[in-house]
């Protein structure tokens, strides 16, 4: 499964996010997490949590910034 986590996220989380979620702002990134706990709202029945919190936790358990990495525990919570 790790080694697919990464493609079945693609596959899974709109693009737009996955992109954002990489970007050197942290408003970008903040913003991004925002549309995605929407996004994960809108499909939590149907989502497989490990794909999303797999697709999180590359994209930065190492956040230093507190807005950003609250919001990935936040849509991490919803998922789980």
């Amino acid at each position: 499964m790790p080694e697919d986590a990464e493609a079945l996220a693609a596959d899974l989380i709109p693009s737009n996010i996955m992109t954002d979620l990489g970007d050197a702002n942290w408003k970008t990134r903040l913003a991004a997490l925002e549309e995605m706990t929407g996004w994960i709202e809108g499909v939590v029945e149907e989502v497989d949590a490990e794909v999303v919190v797999r697709a999180l936790a590359k994209k930065g358990w190492a956040e230093k910034n507190f807005q950003v990495s609250n919001r990935q525990i936040i849509g991490a919570s919803i998922v789980c």
